[in-house]
């Protein structure tokens, strides 16, 4: 049997238990032996593997596989009361170049600073992801209509056009983003996906630094 325990000093470890009876010369039992090894090592393996297999290494944040099971149950909760939500498909404008120029340590570490000001303006029951090199994307529950994208989506442009001071240098990037609605532009993860991806190109295509239905 696995059980959890506490230290004193509050890490908590886990063991396995093994109980073996304990007799007496007429086979009656007497007590019982208590065999406990120590199997936080390996629970904590197992605890991390579980982690990479759903989340992106870099950021921490839910990678696609999970972004789909958050989405499918929005989604189903959308439907049965009636309600919207959104995807919204974000890339950064220069990331590449900055990449190309500055190395990838500083591409990495503009990617977490971008993914704490993405978060700062999202709230708790919202959903941000990360599928790979500058590609964001994530899903705002609970809308009434349309329009409660708007601010979300106001804020986030505002907030990358600042300035990022990263290892001595001002770094200045934007972001493009396409926007796809449950149920106007599809009902399913697959689809919603891929209308926002085809909206985030459109909003390239119309200057950058802006977001496209």
């Amino acid at each position: 049997t696995e059980v959890v325990r506490q230290r004193r000093d509050g890490r908590r470890i886990y063991l396995d238990m093994t109980l073996a009876p304990m007799r007496d010369r007429a086979g009656c039992i007497t007590g019982y032996l208590t065999i406990a090894a120590d199997i936080s090592e390996r629970k904590e393996a197992e605890q991390r593997i579980e982690f990479l297999a759903y989340h992106d290494v870099l950021t921490g944040l839910p990678n696609r596989l999970l972004l789909r099971d958050r989405v499918d149950q929005a989604l189903t909760h959308a439907e049965r009361h009636g309600q919207r939500l959104a995807l919204l498909f974000m890339d950064l404008d220069n990331f590449k170049q900055i990449n190309d120029t500055l190395g990838h340590d500083t591409g990495d570490q503009l990617l977490q600073a971008v993914t704490q000001r993405i978060q700062q303006c999202l709230r708790e029951t919202d959903t941000l992801s990360r599928l790979g090199g500058d590609e964001f994307v994530i899903l705002l529950r609970d809308l009434a209509d349309e329009q409660a994208a708007v601010p979300v989506l106001d804020k986030l442009l505002a907030q990358m056009q600042r300035p990022f001071l990263l290892d001595g240098h001002e770094l200045t990037t934007s972001v493009s983003i396409g926007v796809a609605l449950y149920p106007e532009d599809g009902r399913s993860f697959d689809v919603l996906m891929k209308k926002a991806d085809m909206a985030m190109y459109q909003a390239k295509e119309n200057g950058r630094a802006t977001y496209h239905f």
